[in-house]
C-alpha cells in the first residue's frame, strides 16, 4: 500500500477516481488482510489511526533507487538530452504528476518570488486540474521561464535530474516520494515538503519546508541556488543517504513477510 490520501484529502482526486477508491474499498481490503508491507512508516501509522489495523500487521518496506541514477551521465549525452527536451540553461526542477496533491500551485508562486535566475521545469502527466497550473504560470512574472515537458521517458531522467541546479518536491502527502531519492542519488539539492513521509526519505540531506508557506519554499530554493557550500553539503549528505535505500532490501523485507505468511 502506498498511501491513504484519498482518505485524507478527498478533494485532490477527481470524482472518477474517488469513485474507483469506493469500489475498491481499501478499508475493507486492508482490515481483512493478513499482512500489508507499506512505504514509509507514516503509511503504516496512517494505518493504525485511520483504518484500526493492528500493528502487527503492517510492516514497512522502503522503497529502492535504481543505481542508474548513481552513475553521471557523460557531458555530450546530458546536451544531447537537453536539446530533445528543450531544457534551459540553468533550472529548478519538480517532477510528479499534474494533480493537486503535489502542490505545483505553490511551487510556481515560489518561484514567481525568485529573480530570474532559473527557469522552472515541470515534469508529468496532466492527471486532475492541469488547467488551472497553465492558467497560473501565465499569469507569473516570466510566464516564458516556466516548461512543462509532460511526461518524460526513463532513460532521459538521470540526465534531467543531473543537469538540474535543484529538485523542488513541496508536496502535501506522500507515501514515500521517490522523486527526492532519485535526485539525492543524482547529486541534486533537494528542497522538499516537511510533511508526511518525504522526512523518512529526506532526513538531513535536504532543505524541508512546510508545503503551505510560499515566503519558506521560495527562500529555501534561492537558497540552495545562491549558496555553492549549502549546495556541496547538501550533495555529499545526500549520496551518502541515498544509498541506504536498495531494491535488494525493499524485495528481503517483503519477502520475509510472504515467507511468514506461508
Amino acid at each position: 500500500l502506498a498511501d491513504l490520501s484519498f482518505e485524507r484529502y478527498p478533494e485532490f482526486f477527481s470524482p472518477a477516481a474517488r469513485f474507483w477508491h469506493t469500489l475498491v474499498n481499501p478499508r475493507w481490503l486492508c482490515r481483512r488482510a493478513d499482512a500489508i508491507v507499506v512505504n514509509s512508516a507514516h503509511t503504516k501509522r496512517e494505518l493504525l489511526d485511520v483504518y484500526g489495523v493492528p500493528a502487527e500487521r503492517v510492516t514497512v518496506a522502503y522503497l529502492g533507487c535504481d543505481p542508474c541514477m548513481f552513475r553521471r551521465v557523460p557531458d555530450e549525452a546530458r546536451r544531447l538530452v537537453a536539446d530533445r527536451l528543450g531544457l534551459p540553461s540553468r533550472y529548478i526542477l519538480a517532477v510528479g504528476n499534474l494533480e493537486p496533491r503535489k502542490n505545483l500551485g505553490s511551487l510556481i508562486a515560489a518561484h514567481d518570488r525568485l529573480r530570474p535566475e532559473a527557469d522552472l521545469v515541470i515534469v508529468g502527466r496532466a492527471v486532475y486540474q492541469a488547467e488551472r497550473l497553465y492558467r497560473q504560470a501565465a499569469r507569473t512574472r516570466y510566464p516564458e521561464r516556466i516548461h512543462f515537458l509532460g511526461y518524460v521517458a526513463a532513460a532521459d531522467r538521470p540526465a534531467l535530474y543531473q543537469s538540474a541546479a535543484c529538485l523542488a518536491y513541496p508536496s502535501y502527502y506522500e507515501g514515500f516520494g521517490l522523486p527526492v531519492l532519485e535526485a539525492m542519488a543524482s547529486g541534486t539539492p533537494v528542497v522538499a515538503s516537511s510533511a508526511t513521509a518525504v522526512p523518512e526519505v529526506v532526513g538531513s540531506a535536504g532543505v524541508l519546508v512546510d508545503p503551505y508557506d510560499v515566503r519558506a519554499l521560495a527562500d529555501a530554493i534561492g537558497a540552495v541556488l545562491q549558496d555553492a557550500d549549502l549546495r556541496q553539503r547538501l550533495i555529499t549528505a545526500a549520496a551518502l543517504r541515498a544509498k541506504r535505500f536498495t531494491w535488494d532490501e525493499t524485495a528481503r523485507v517483503t519477502s520475509s513477510v510472504l515467507e511468514r505468511l506461508v
